[in-house]
């Protein structure tokens, strides 16, 4: 299951593709820009989503980290309950 963060900007990139396909589309029908035009700047646009994308992923994988790191830091704080030997017999 891929994290909030990747959905989340997957999900706005295909909105993003999906408004600039469709205005630029009505665009190039009109004669504003031509469809070349068009197909650089979607690609121009995916190049930027690509990066973005990658620091979702970066920014998910942070955050288990720093969760993990938590979870150690509890565990190393626990006091064990069994003395060792060693020490008691040094007293």
């Amino acid at each position: 299951m891929k994290p909030f963060h990747t959905r989340s900007v997957d999900l706005t990139t295909a909105i993003a593709t999906f408004a600039v396909l469709v205005l630029g589309a009505w665009q190039a029908l009109s004669g504003e820009i031509t469809p070349g035009g068009l197909l650089v700047f979607v690609s121009y646009m995916n190049s930027i989503n690509n990066p973005i994308r990658t620091l979702a992923k970066l920014s998910a994988k942070i955050s288990r980290a720093m969760v993990s790191a938590g979870r150690i830091r509890d565990i190393f704080a626990i006091q064990p309950e069994i003395e060792d030997q060693t020490k008691r017999h040094r007293s």
